[in-house]
Formats: structure tokens, C-alpha cells, sequence
């Protein structure tokens, strides 16, 4: 249990606090269907009016889709959350819109969430609790949280329990997302989406946050990991949880969101509490920067929604992290591809930037490469300027906002990235929120090079701690032994831009070049049969016999329109592969 030294004192006073609101309404599963239905024809009327009017505004439509998805609740919010990072499919305003997404809803009535609790134990909640707390202290889509004591004396508990109907709800809600990707799929709409996938994520990230077995797990794996990162998780009661309940230690500290409400609202309330508490907002956003990198290349287990309302400020410029219902890992090869890619980027090596980031799409459509290094170069050097000037808001500086300014790039080349590419830098983008209120001026580069060089020591140390034989004094053998693997594959890794320009090429020149080729002789073809004809035409109108006028119209109509496609065609191809036609 976390030890009462550490213990804030509150910085919103509990009656300040608005109550969470109470639905006692159960959407069953015909009138669901029917609820999205309505409001997804609302939706679309009201698009349709903007585009007529010539109103079309992208962060109006952001609002919209907001809204909607919001109205819809469970997993459209995890949707709408998941399609913010596609900024490779839609505008920056569309996506910042939906990036705002909050998992938020009214909670529901006390007593139904105890006949869950009850006979979720098996026995009456008096037997367990010494004191239960009816009014919910949050609510979410999918659940809430009540505070209660255990009667065993072990002190203060939150006990999420899952919604009435949450089950049966993203079952139905899953049966429309399947059929909106098989339409998606028949009609072949941006098929380099791979909207299967999307559907694969979603159904997995809900999968884990309706079963509290996988809370449950992750807690006590992130308890372990986190504590070298002096970052403390609330412990699990296991004996108290289950599926659709879950008995965690109770924490009070005092939430970022809070913190960040009131900065907004009251400033003047910050200084002398965070003096108070001896916090160091600085310190507080350098050893939460530290860790979720630790997490996201050291550790392999990072949590994936660490947004302000999931961390926790305490005494003494300490963190504790809370809800860990998405938590995610990557492949080992991913994670030194994406450590080679920070490396190369704070020392200024855009060219190795240019070429370890096109490892992480899904494919590389043919097409020339040179235009698409030149915007990467020159959106670099931009983002490095910004970086050496502390006056800059941190918005500007993040790694995760020149990833975003990739992603657009990308797009309108229809290149798109991996959804575990997207999920894994989600995690670390929902910190961003923490980290431009708490570090302003923060020089990403230089704080970026410093983990490097800690991350290179703790590996270090590691090697040397696993060392077993006693003359293995200086190197462990087995390294050594992998060393002439892992220079190959370095240079692998380093060459295989030049293999996908080289595929490009091969594969791609003879393709163009017999287009064109082709275009060419249809269009002289075109010509010369209008030539002919017209003379068949001229010499039939000298004879009764024939076609009629208005035929000869019509053909030479058809022939025109036909030449006048092949031109456009002719002058696409030219302008977007002007290589292959010198």
C-alpha cells in the first residue's frame, strides 16, 4: 500500500466536485440498432447541407463526428480515437477534433451496480465491505467507480464494476462495424486502409477493457515494471475481482486533469499548493518523459492511454499511473528499428530518418521516391529549428507532432502506416497533453539524447549483471558471438530503401513506359480513323446511299471524346512521371 507520507493534500475540495449524473436507461439491442441509424441519417444530412452551401469546414466536421461518436459511446469511442491518428486519411483539423474524444458518460444506479458486485463474490457486499460508498466518484462508457473499505482493515478500495448491458451493447455495436468494413471493402474505398485491420484492433482493445482479468494482469506486471521507474501502480485485489468487477487499492492523489482545470480556471491555487507538496512540474514531466520511453523501448509493456486523466500527482514530484485497461507491446525487430530512428533524428541524420521511417508502412505504392525525401528533408530542418528555441510552445517541438506532419505527408502519396505502427506512438502522444503544460520549454532533442545515453548504460549494466563465468571480465561471450549477425542486419536495415527504390524501378519503368507507349499509338490511331472516315463520310454525302447525318455526328462525337480522354491521360502520366518521358 502506497505509504501516507506520499499522500497530496486536495487541490479541488470534494464539494467543488459536480456528482456524476445517472442513467437508469438500458438501450436494448433493437432500439440501439435503430439509435445509430437516426442520428448517423442526422449526421449525414447535416454534411450534405455544408457541401451544398459551400460551408464545408473541416473542424466543423471534426465537431460532428465528435459529437456523434460521443452520443454513441463504448467502442465508437475507441473508433473515433483510432481514426485521429489516420492523418494520413483525413485533415490535421478532423483529426485534432476527434483526438479530443473523452470516455466519459453518466454512471447508473448504486443498486444495480451492488447486485453485480454481489453476485460477482458470491455473498452479500456487508460480508466484504465494511463500507460502501453508493454515489460513484467516475463514471465511464463502460463503467464506474465506487470507493468502499475492505472489512479485513487493509484500509480504502475503488471497485470498478462494469455497466449493465456493456456486453450485449458492443456486440451489436461490433455487428455494424463488420458490415461497415465488408461495404467498405466491396466498394473498394482507400482498400491501402486495410480497414480489416482496424476492425482486428478494435475488437481487441475491447475484448481487453470488458474483461477485468486483463486489468487485473496488466496492474500487477506494470506494478513490477513501473517501480523501477518510481512510478507507483495501485495494488489489485484479486480475491475481490472478476470479469466484470474490479477491487484495486484507492489512491488519493491528485489527478493531472485536475491539476490542469485549475491552471486554466484558478492559477493562482498552483504555486502555493504545488509548494506545499514540494512538486517540481519539471521534474514531475521529466521523470514521466523518461519513463514512458523506458516503457516503450526497454520494457516492451507500455501503457497505451496515459492521458492526464489516468496520472496521478503526488508528494515530493512523485507520479502513480491508474486504469490500465489497454496495454500493448511490439515485436523486439520494431522496437530497434524505432531506437535507431530517434537516434538518427536528434543527431540530425535526416537521410537515415528518411530511410528507417519507410520501414514502418504497410507497403511503398511504385513511385518515385525523390519528392517525397525532399518534403521530409525540409519539414526536418524546420522541426529542428524549432526545437533550439525555448519560447516555442512544447506543441510545436514534440516528436509526436513531426510524426503527425509525416503521417500527412504520407497520405497524400497513399502511403499508409501499420496500425501497431499508430497504436504504439498513440501511447506515447497522449502524454503530450501532460507534457506541454509541465514542460513549456523543454528541448525535446536534448532530452531525447540524454534517455539514449541512460538507455545505453542500464544495457550496459544489464549485459554485465547476467555475466556468470568468472574470467568474463570485459564482454559477455554470447554478444560477442552475435556481434557479426548484428552488424549484418544493420546494414540490412540501412539498405532497404535502396532494395524498394530498386523494386520500384525495375518493376515500375517498363510499366510506365509501355502506358505511355500505348497512349501514344491510340491517340495517332484515333486520328488517323477520323481522318478516314471523314473522307467516307464526304463521299457518301455524295450518294444517296449511307449512313444518315446525325450518325456520322454521333461517331465523330465519340472519337472526339475518346481523343480527349487519351490526352488527359497522356498529360497525367507525363506530369507525374516526368522521368519516363525524357
Amino acid at each position: 500500500m502506497l505509504n501516507k507520507k506520499c499522500l497530496p493534500t486536495p487541490l479541488i475540495p470534494a464539494h467543488q466536485r459536480l456528482p456524476i449524473m445517472l442513467n437508469h436507461q438500458v438501450w436494448q439491442k433493437r432500439f440501439r440498432t435503430l439509435y445509430l441509424l437516426y442520428h448517423s441519417v442526422i449526421l449525414l444530412s447535416k454534411l450534405l447541407a455544408l457541401k451544398i452551401r459551400g460551408r464545408w469546414d473541416d473542424r466543423r466536421v471534426g465537431r460532428l463526428l465528435r459529437d456523434l461518436f460521443q452520443r454513441f459511446g463504448i467502442l465508437w469511442i475507441k473508433v473515433g480515437q483510432l481514426l485521429s491518428m489516420r492523418l494520413d486519411l483525413f485533415s490535421p483539423e478532423i483529426c485534432t477534433e476527434l483526438s479530443r474524444l473523452q470516455d466519459r458518460a453518466s454512471g447508473f444506479p448504486a443498486e444495480a451496480a451492488i447486485r453485480i458486485i454481489e453476485a460477482e463474490l458470491g455473498q452479500p457486499i456487508e460480508q466484504v465491505f465494511s463500507q460502501f460508498e453508493k454515489t460513484p466518484f467516475a463514471a465511464a462508457s463502460i463503467s464506474q467507480v465506487h470507493r468502499a473499505r475492505l472489512c479485513n482493515g487493509k484500509g480504502f478500495v475503488a471497485i470498478k464494476v462494469r455497466k449493465p448491458g456493456t456486453q450485449e451493447t458492443f456486440q451489436a455495436d461490433m455487428q455494424i462495424i463488420r458490415g461497415l468494413v465488408r461495404l467498405l471493402q466491396w466498394l473498394s474505398i482507400r482498400p491501402y486502409m486495410r480497414w480489416s485491420d482496424m476492425q482486428w484492433e478494435i475488437e481487441q482493445l475491447m475484448t481487453e477493457e470488458l474483461d477485468y482479468h486483463y486489468e487485473a494482469a496488466n496492474m500487477k506486471r506494470m506494478r513490477k515494471t513501473l517501480k523501477s521507474h518510481k512510478i507507483y501502480v495501485p495494488k489489485v485485489f484479486a480475491k475481490y475481482s472478476s470479469e466484470c468487477i474490479l477491487t484495486m487499492e484507492f489512491v488519493e492523489g491528485v489527478l493531472m486533469s485536475d491539476y490542469l482545470s485549475v491552471l486554466r480556471t484558478n492559477p493562482e491555487r498552483i504555486d502555493p499548493w504545488l509548494q506545499a507538496n514540494h512538486i517540481k512540474p519539471e521534474l514531475v514531466g521529466r521523470r514521466l518523459f523518461t519513463s514512458m520511453m523506458r516503457q516503450l523501448l526497454e520494457d516492451n509493456l507500455f501503457h497505451g492511454d496515459l492521458h492526464p486523466g489516468n496520472i496521478m500527482l503526488l508528494r515530493d514530484s512523485r507520479i502513480a499511473c491508474i486504469d490500465f485497461g489497454s496495454i500493448g507491446f511490439m515485436d523486439q525487430a520494431f522496437l530497434e528499428k524505432y531506437g535507431a530512428y530517434l537516434e538518427a533524428l536528434t543527431r540530425q541524420q535526416y537521410g537515415k530518418v528518411f530511410d528507417i521511417y519507410l520501414q514502418f508502412p504497410n507497403d511503398i505504392p511504385p513511385t518515385d521516391l525523390s519528392p517525397l525525401k525532399a518534403e521530409f528533408t525540409h519539414l526536418l530542418q524546420s522541426w529542428d529549428e524549432r526545437c533550439r528555441i525555448a519560447a516555442l510552445p512544447y506543441t510545436e517541438k514534440s516528436i509526436i507532432a513531426l510524426n503527425d506532419a509525416f503521417l500527412h505527408i504520407l497520405g497524400k502519396h497513399e502511403i499508409t502506416m501499420t496500425w501497431d505502427f499508430l497504436r504504439f506512438t498513440r501511447a506515447a502522444a497522449t502524454a503530450d497533453a501532460a507534457f506541454r503544460v509541465l514542460m513549456p520549454k523543454l528541448d525535446v532533442i536534448r532530452l531525447t539524447q540524454k534517455y539514449l545515453q541512460h538507455r545505453v548504460k542500464r544495457g550496459f549494466n544489464q549485459l554485465l549483471r547476467r555475466r556468470t563465468p568468472p574470467d568474463d571480465v570485459l564482454f559477455d561471450q554470447h554478444a560477442l558471438l552475435e556481434m557479426p549477425a548484428n552488424v549484418s542486419e544493420a546494414m540490412a536495415l540501412r539498405n532497404t530503401i535502396m532494395r524498394q527504390q530498386a523494386h520500384v524501378h525495375c518493376g515500375h519503368t517498363p510499366l510506365i513506359r509501355g502506358l505511355n507507349t500505348l497512349l501514344i499509338a491510340l491517340t495517332l490511331s484515333l486520328r488517323l480513323s477520323g481522318f478516314f472516315l471523314l473522307f467516307e463520310c464526304i463521299e457518301q454525302q455524295q450518294t444517296t446511299a449511307g449512313l444518315d447525318v446525325q450518325v456520322w455526328v454521333l461517331i465523330f462525337l465519340m472519337l472526339g471524346y475518346t481523343d480527349r480522354v487519351v490526352a488527359k491521360l497522356k498529360k497525367r502520366c507525363r506530369t507525374r512521371y516526368p522521368q519516363y518521358h525524357t
